[in-house]
């Protein structure tokens, strides 16, 4: 589904670097920019991609630039105590 971009980040770069890898996604510092994110649906991964894009996020608002992500997600039913398994 990236037919529009020849660039994207993996969880393994080496290997994917001959089919467009830039980088792993946590080693990325962009400024500006719109990204997709899909990540690996496993909570730690998604919970830590969170807390990386909220940190890019403050660090461009900071610099007056724009970035913007968007994140493709499956639907997580809740836990038993009503959370989301990223706590969203």
């Amino acid at each position: 589904m990236r037919a529009w971009s020849s660039r994207f980040c993996s969880a393994a770069p080496d290997v994917d670097a001959p089919f467009g890898a830039l980088s792993d996604f946590f080693c990325l510092a962009p400024l500006s920019g719109a990204f997709v994110a899909n990540p690996p649906f496993e909570p730690a991964v998604v919970l830590a991609m969170a807390r990386r894009m909220g940190a890019l996020l403050d660090a461009a608002d900071a610099a007056d630039a724009h970035l913007s992500f968007i994140v493709v997600m499956p639907r997580w039913a809740a836990d038993a105590a009503g959370r989301a398994p990223c706590g969203a």
